[in-house]
């Protein structure tokens, strides 16, 4: 009698369907990752700067706050158009739709926000002036 081990023995269909079948751990897919030109995080800084300030408006008078709108919306609207002409720059027009267009849009708000407040006030010391 000669005795096959188990290494040397055919496998049967049964058994095949049995046996746990190791399968290698699942990988998340992953993007390429892309380096950030280091001017956009800058702009991004810049920009991040300009919402904080936007945050605090209300503490500030009205007519400094629409200054302060003003300055802001004319420097965001620079970066904007000269994103415009740097062309087809894949990072830089995220930028431009992702970031800066939200936040000229805020900017906008915020001036209507402050301009209704003026007329307010101005309605306030027309009233109290008795006219």
């Amino acid at each position: 009698m000669v005795l096959i081990s188990s290494a040397q023995r055919e496998t049967t269909p049964d058994e095949l369907e049995r046996t746990p079948v190791e399968r290698p751990p699942a990988v998340p897919a992953q993007r390429p990752s892309r380096a950030v030109d280091p001017e956009i995080l800058k702009l991004r800084d810049e920009l991040d700067s300009y919402y904080t300030r936007i945050v605090v408006l209300h503490e500030e008078p009205l007519d400094e706050a629409l200054r302060v709108l003003s300055s802001i919306s004319a420097r965001v609207t620079q970066i904007r158009s000269e994103i415009m002409r740097a062309g087809d720059h894949r990072q830089l027009q995220h930028l431009r739709t992702g970031e800066l267009d939200p936040l000229l849009q805020q900017i906008d708000r915020q001036f209507k926000f402050v301009s209704r407040l003026i007329s307010m006030s101005e309605l306030d010391w027309n009233m109290a002036r008795g006219q």
